[in-house]
């Protein structure tokens, strides 16, 4: 299986797991109230969307509530307009300068592949001429070694 398919599969589970949640939570509620919207923050921030997409995401929820009613409101639906909208307006490529180092910083929670996605970034990266920070020598010996390029 290769990067991108593994990327794809732990996307299809997140997808999986937000859409049973959020069905969950609008066959409990009759009307979009405050618990409900509350629940929904928190399964929004649960699937890692962070704060800014979960307040964007709500409120394109709300608004379609009140224009369109609760049959309307599709919320699966509205969710992922806007994180396509959201990745849609941003560069997503990484910024690199020639002659200089570019760092990378792989930020998440334990267990949630930070060590294996740098590794495969780094074997990537390496691909395309790339060498891992340090000195040459530390990149050689010890990147290098690790990711079995050496």
């Amino acid at each position: 299986m290769g990067l991108f398919s593994k990327f794809k599969d732990g996307l299809r589970k997140t997808a999986s797991k937000l859409g049973q949640e959020i069905k969950r939570i609008v066959s409990l509620s009759p009307k979009l109230d405050a618990d409900s919207i509350e629940e929904l923050e928190y399964v929004l921030l649960g699937a890692d969307l962070g704060m800014p997409m979960t307040r964007q995401i709500l409120a394109a929820v709300r608004e379609a509530y009140e224009t369109q009613g609760r049959e309307g409101v599709d919320i699966v639906t509205i969710a992922s307009r806007e994180v396509e909208k959201s990745f849609a307006a941003s560069d997503n490529s990484l910024a690199r300068r020639p002659d200089e180092l570019t760092v990378v910083s792989m930020v998440g929670v334990n267990g949630t592949g930070k060590t294996t996605t740098t590794a495969k970034l780094a074997h990537r990266l390496h691909g395309e001429g790339e060498r891992n920070g340090g000195s040459p020598e530390q990149s050689r010996d010890t990147a290098g070694s690790r990711l079995g390029l050496r």
